[in-house]
């Protein structure tokens, strides 16, 4: 199964799961992973690690998986999961990831937020592509902190040219707006201004790239104002989006 550098890749995720198979799995979900290990290996599989469903799609396992998400107690265990959801093309694979994304931003509030799981659930959500829940995406992603923790998702939605979306980016063109609460920044985090700063500046610039799916003459006129900034960053993210709206526009493709 394991070949060339994501081979590699996984046996090294393969060699930390047995040497910290304690600190992986609790009592209860390794007996819950074992149940699951035996259904999914009844019907032909020879499956044993946590770490080959997180590394490789597995064809034919998403009902199985679905079954047991939610008895796990780990949300790393359930994000190592979801692939299989999508792979799979479980029927209702946008409601479950949105429900577990939930699930474990709330865990969040006890405990700090583990970028590993939110870059799983970022590219689930942007592979799966589940338009029948594009409201309940919009109000995630009009909470600061999710449109910062899910830029690929924010991405997919935009390229739905969703109209109540455009006002979220438009919004995030401003983020001196949003404060240190809003992005899940401390008060007393030491280098505060810094972190705040920088996700400010991840939001904004998102919301530039992301305003191209939007190609209005208001929104062409807000882009060519920011090439002119200082930032370059800015300038670059505003005259990517203008090119892209320019090539559409000669090929005729909205």
């Amino acid at each position: 199964m394991a070949q060339g550098y994501s081979g590699f890749l996984w046996q090294e995720a393969l060699k930390r799961e047995i040497e910290r198979k304690d600190r992986i799995f609790s009592p209860e979900d390794d007996i819950v992973f074992q149940e699951m290990l035996e259904e999914i290996n009844a019907s032909g599989y020879d499956i044993h690690y946590l770490a080959t469903f997180d590394f490789y799609n597995i064809p034919n396992i998403g009902e199985i998986v679905k079954k047991y998400i939610f008895r796990f107690q780990s949300e790393n265990i359930r994000s190592a999961l979801i692939e299989q959801l999508v792979f799979s093309r479980v029927p209702d694979c946008g409601e479950i990831l949105l429900e577990l994304y939930l699930h474990y931003r709330q865990s969040t509030c006890k405990t700090p937020t583990n970028a590993g799981i939110i870059v799983r659930y970022d590219n689930a959500f942007n592979r799966c592509k589940p338009k029948r829940i594009k409201n309940e995406l919009l109000e995630l992603l009009s909470v600061p902190i999710n449109a910062y923790y899910l830029p690929f998702t924010l991405k997919m939605l935009s390229s739905w040219k969703i109209p109540e979306c455009k006002e979220i980016l438009l919004r995030y063109l401003h983020p001196e707006n949003i404060s240190a609460s809003d992005l899940e920044i401390a008060e007393d985090t030491e280098d505060l201004l810094a972190r705040l700063q920088y996700r400010q500046k991840q939001l904004r610039c998102s919301a530039i790239l992301n305003l191209r799916y939007y190609p209005t003459d208001e929104i062409i006129s807000i882009l060519e104002n920011i090439t002119h900034e200082t930032d370059r960053d800015f300038c670059r993210a505003a005259e990517k989006s203008l090119q892209y709206i320019k090539s559409r526009h000669r090929t005729g493709d909205g």
